[in-house]
């Protein structure tokens, strides 16, 4: 079932444009489902972007209290220069962003930390060499682990976040 953040009940998202056309916020919902299993997150956020407005179209996620969903469904119509995580995770040169403590860490603000229930987080950009913008890769969107308390992120976690990444 594909929820979308900012939805008060949790129904399919439904196909937009042509009938038969593959549910893409159903894939989307379903890959945070996996992400969030596959390294035990609390959490997992989907983020899909309009790439020529660089702005976040939808948010999917596993999130079930209704006030951290409405924190994630702010993000719509936003850029990376409203949104302080997307902010850094663009400025980050790898595509991958891993923080153990969000607290001790400081690099995202302490309010937000604490309206989304944080304790560590890794965060991947999805970006595919087939879609460019300005000569390099597109923002396709984010894909987002969030852990309710602060936990160390060994090699094998990493490597199994890039993979989901990579998809």
């Amino acid at each position: 079932m594909g929820t979308r953040a900012g939805d008060d009940a949790r129904a399919a998202t439904p196909s937009p444009g042509r009938p038969g056309a593959p549910d893409l916020g159903g894939m989307l919902q379903e890959i945070a489902a996996t992400a969030r299993t596959t390294l035990g997150a609390d959490r997992a956020t989907c983020y899909a972007c309009d790439v020529r407005g660089r702005t976040v179209a939808a948010v999917y996620t596993t999130e079930d209290d209704p006030a951290r969903r409405a924190v994630l469904a702010r993000a719509i119509g936003r850029g990376a220069s409203e949104l302080p995580v997307w902010r850094l995770q663009m400025h980050a040169a790898d595509p991958l962003l891993v923080i153990d403590d969000l607290a001790r860490d400081g690099r995202i603000p302490p309010e937000l930390v604490g309206r989304l229930g944080a304790g560590a987080f890794v965060g991947a950009r999805l970006e595919h060499a087939s879609v460019v913008d300005n000569g390099s890769p597109a923002l396709l969107g984010a894909l987002y682990f969030t852990f309710a308390r602060p936990r160390h992120f060994d090699e094998e976690d990493v490597r199994r976040a890039r993979g989901l990444r990579d998809l």
